[in-house]
Formats: C-alpha cells, sequence, structure tokens
C-alpha cells in the first residue's frame, strides 16, 4: 500500500482539492473515486458510495497504458522490437490479401497509433478472429490505490523503492509525444506517445467514461479519477488548474480535516421513495433506446427482507437457475445472480417501482421502471461491448463486443 498522509504535511493545499471536487460537480461528473498523491503520499482518497476502496474496476483504454509498459519489458529484454514488422511476428493473422502498406506495419506504429485506419477497426477484427484475437486495449480491472501505484512508478521513472523496475529510458520513450493531437474542445491531449496521452503539464492514461490516471511531474502529484461520464470526465490541464495553486500552500489541520470528512462521505443517496405497497408484480420489457434487457422479457418484483429481489427472465439464457438481484430500501443491498456483483437499491415512488443497479465493477447502471404491467430497464450509458445485462453479471466477464 502506499503511505498515507495530510494535504498539508505534503505542502499542498486541502481547499485545493475541494476545488477539484467543486469543479467536477459543475460539470456533473458521476465521480466514483478519487485519489490524490503528493510526494509518494496518499493525500486525499474517496469512493461514492456504493463504491469501495477494495473493489476492482473496469478500466477500458487504460489497459493500453499497460500494455505499453508490457512491450517495454519484452524490448529491454530483446525479445521484441520498435521497428519489428507486425506481419513478421504474427504470421498467423496475416490475411493473403494483406496490403503492401500493411505489411510495413511495425511495433512502433501500433503503440502510437498510427496504423492509418480511418475508423476503428475493432468490430472487423472481432469479425475476422472472433475466437483468437490478440489482446491488450481493454479489460483491465484494478482497484483506485492500484492505479495510482502504477503512476507513482511512472512519475519515478520506473523506480519503486531501491529496484528499477521498468527501464527509465521506456518510460520516457513511451510517455512522450511520437505524434500531434488536433485541439478539441477542452481537451488537454497534446500528443500521443506509446498508449499514453500527453498534457502540457505531463502525461495521462485514459479510458472510456472517466477513467483517468494523470501524472503531473513538475507537481510531484499523481491523480486518479474513476467514474461514469459519457464525456471526458476531467482533463490534466483542469486537475492541474485546481491543484497547482496550492502547491506550496498548505492549510491548516482543521481544513485538512474537512476535505477528510467530505471526502467519506461522498455517497450516491439510495432511490427515494416508500416501501410499499408490499406486493409482488410481474411486468414486460417494452421497447426502449440503451435498454438492458430483452424486449418482451419479464421482470419479477417481490418484496424480501425489508426490500425486493428482482428476477429477469431473460437471465435464464445465461444460467440454468439463475439467482435474483437483491435491491435494498434505505440502503444498498450487495448480489451477484450470476457470478458477478451488482449494488441495488429501490423504491415505490406513488404507483411506480424504480430501482438503481450499480454494476459495481465497471462504470456502468442500469435504471428499472415498473408501471403496472410495463417496465424499462436502460443503461446510463451503454457499455463498449453489449447491452446486454446478463452478460455483464457472468462469471468471467465478457469482454468482447457483441459481433455476428
Amino acid at each position: 500500500m502506499l503511505p498515507r498522509s495530510t494535504p498539508a504535511a505534503q505542502n499542498l493545499s486541502s481547499r485545493s482539492i475541494g476545488a477539484l471536487l467543486d469543479w467536477l460537480g459543475t460539470r456533473a461528473v458521476e465521480g466514483h473515486s478519487i485519489m490524490v498523491v503528493r510526494h509518494g503520499h496518499v493525500v486525499a482518497e474517496g469512493w461514492w458510495t456504493p463504491y469501495s476502496a477494495d473493489r476492482p474496476t473496469l478500466l477500458y483504454s487504460v489497459t493500453k497504458s499497460f500494455t505499453s509498459i508490457a512491450a517495454g519489458l519484452v524490448i529491454a529484454d530483446g525479445l521484441l522490437a520498435l521497428d519489428d514488422r507486425v506481419a513478421g511476428l504474427l504470421p498467423a493473422h496475416v490475411p493473403g490479401d494483406i496490403s503492401a502498406q500493411g505489411r510495413r506495419l511495425t511495433v512502433h506504429h501500433l503503440l502510437s497509433m498510427t496504423t492509418g485506419h480511418g475508423a476503428d477497426s475493432l468490430a472487423e477484427s472481432w469479425e475476422r478472429e472472433p475466437a483468437d484475437l490478440v489482446k491488450g486495449f481493454h479489460g483491465l480491472h484494478l482497484t483506485t490505490e492500484a492505479l495510482a501505484a502504477f503512476g507513482e512508478l511512472l512519475l519515478r521513472g520506473g523506480r519503486w523503492g531501491d529496484r528499477q523496475l521498468i527501464p527509465r529510458e521506456w518510460v520516457e520513450l513511451a510517455t512522450r509525444a511520437h505524434i500531434g493531437v488536433p485541439a478539441a474542445g477542452d481537451d488537454s491531449a497534446r500528443g500521443y506517445g506509446y498508449q499514453f496521452w500527453i498534457s502540457e503539464h505531463g502525461f495521462y492514461a485514459d479510458g472510456a467514461f472517466g477513467q483517468q490516471c494523470v501524472v503531473l511531474p513538475s507537481l510531484d502529484l499523481v491523480v486518479v479519477l474513476t467514474s461514469h461520464n459519457p464525456r471526458p470526465a476531467a482533463t490534466p490541464d483542469a486537475i492541474a488548474a485546481c491543484l497547482a495553486p496550492g502547491i506550496g500552500h498548505p492549510d491548516s489541520a482543521r481544513d485538512d480535516e474537512v476535505l477528510a470528512d467530505r471526502l467519506r462521505r461522498l455517497s450516491f443517496p439510495p432511490v427515494p421513495g416508500s416501501a410499499g405497497p408490499p406486493r409482488s408484480g410481474k411486468a414486460t420489457i417494452v421497447a426502449a433506446a440503451e435498454s438492458a434487457l430483452p424486449t418482451g422479457s419479464a421482470v419479477h418484483v417481490e418484496p424480501a427482507d425489508g426490500g425486493w429481489r428482482l428476477r429477469f427472465d431473460s437471465f435464464r439464457t445465461a444460467s440454468p437457475d439463475p439467482g435474483a438481484v437483491e435491491a435494498g430500501h434505505g440502503e444498498w443491498r450487495e448480489s451477484a445472480p450470476l457470478g458477478r456483483p451488482v449494488v441495488a437499491s429501490g423504491a415505490w415512488q406513488g404507483g411506480t417501482f424504480v430501482a438503481e443497479l450499480f454494476v459495481i465493477t465497471t462504470p456502468h447502471r442500469v435504471r428499472l421502471v415498473v408501471e403496472g404491467d410495463t417496465a424499462t430497464a436502460t443503461w446510463s450509458t451503454v457499455p463498449l461491448t453489449t447491452p446486454d445485462l446478463a452478460l455483464h453479471l457472468q462469471a468471467p466477464l465478457m469482454t468482447r463486443p457483441d459481433v455476428a
């Protein structure tokens, strides 16, 4: 574990961290966790309940940055080179009609995302080799602290204590720009390295829906944010703008305590409403955009232990004897009907039953609304792999998108 300290002890203003939390609020970012590391010490950390410190979460494309480091280790061992041609490395995966340009692609091109595709080729890749795709771009699950430790390792040039775990030369090469990136809105990206984005103040790993590990060497800071947001949740420039004024200007011990208390109280409130009427019901899922359940499938709402037991007939496609999703009233309740956890809360709002289902090892959640004999189950945003809720609750996790 990383050592713990206070902002003041590491010469950082706790109010500047509060300003970052405020900024996230103004952007309507649905935060799941945040961790700030200064001088190698965790000075601020918080999880929005029901998310928690011990729970790994899906990081989407942050995975690519770990792949970059793995490639660097293999290159350091002399088993790979940046100018090696991919077609020569993976001959069994080379189609017969590969173009001359395709044959010229090197490891450098893959790492720097400069293969020349005009559009995302992931779906086509899976269609060509659905059972044997060479992965490394998605699927990594880590705790917030593990990701912060990764950022701290990179900040120290690949050194951890007295051990050089990653060659410093590779860290420097991977985290400098190899191509420029056109300016787009408030995006911080100034360039792209080897599976790292380069910003004005440092570099960062970035995953879909707001998973970020931001390294700011000039400030001796690492900031990790996991969240749910359709657009970039935060930018390194904004993080630096909030925290940089606080460097060298520590606040009082009381200010540090106020921040720590604020971080402890981060939470998603349970679904508001009443516990009644205490009756069972069955409803049919109707067509809706971004639906998590098949149209025409049934959902059963049953009172149980001061909350509800939610049964979905469509889960039977994934298991012959699926369990139920447990939803608490006035609290969050965890269950694992198909092997992976889901945390839920529900309530009656007049004649309508509403439940929020957090697929807690991912950034995503589903809102279930039952009105009479019909129901909808919609994603806050649809996961990149599949809209089918059952597949996200299965163990092991299915990390490939639906392709024919």
